[in-house]
């Protein structure tokens, strides 16, 4: 069972409207944005419901708090200001729903937040992994270019000798580039 964290501005929700779908339970209600960090800490909900009429700096600064801890999050507002709705965006919300909070909409909603959220984390993931493999590259392409400037090898021959040299010890080829070009940033110490 999901734990659902329920944050709201003081608005006063009706009692069918706070009734979750089978798949989820309450771990806190009423809970404010001043107190969002310290409850979220305490509790370790798996996903925030939050409710406000205007987006707060106090909820921005409470979402800014716990975006190193991402879970998927649910942001119910009458406030159409897009910068507002891009700002809570980019603090990790990952569905936000205008003026409509209506309680037979609530588990299409809380699905369509965990969706969002499990896309927008492999997409990260997978950007991640893209910055890595080009980083890696051109550290290979940097011990290349000094074999083949100190050692006099051509392309080919600087990149086989890293490939022998990585295989050899058992490691990755962007390891052995990188002992290359420590040991020379050493000789040249």
């Amino acid at each position: 069972m999901l734990k659902v964290l329920y944050i709201d501005d003081g608005v006063a929700a009706d009692a069918d409207w706070l009734i979750l779908p089978a798949a989820y339970q309450w771990v806190a209600e009423r809970a404010t944005a001043h107190s969002l960090p310290a409850i979220f800490a305490r509790e370790q909900p798996d996903f925030l419901l939050i409710r406000s009429l205007t987006l707060s700096a106090a909820l921005f600064s409470s979402l800014e708090q716990l975006h190193l801890t991402p879970k998927p999050i649910l942001l119910f507002s009458t406030s159409n200001e897009r910068e507002l709705i891009r700002m809570a965006l980019s603090l990790g919300v990952s569905a936000y729903v205008l003026n409509d909070w209506r309680a037979e909409r609530l588990a299409a909603e809380l699905l369509l937040g965990s969706l969002r959220f499990e896309e927008k984390r492999h997409w990260q993931a997978q950007l991640q992994q893209a910055q890595c493999q080009l980083l890696e590259r051109k550290i290979i392409d940097r011990a290349k270019g000094l074999l083949m400037d100190k050692q006099h090898m051509s392309e080919q021959q600087a990149f086989v000798a890293l490939r022998n040299q990585a295989m050899k010890q058992g490691i990755k080829l962007a390891d052995a580039a990188r002992q290359v070009l420590a040991l020379a940033s050493w000789m040249d110490a």
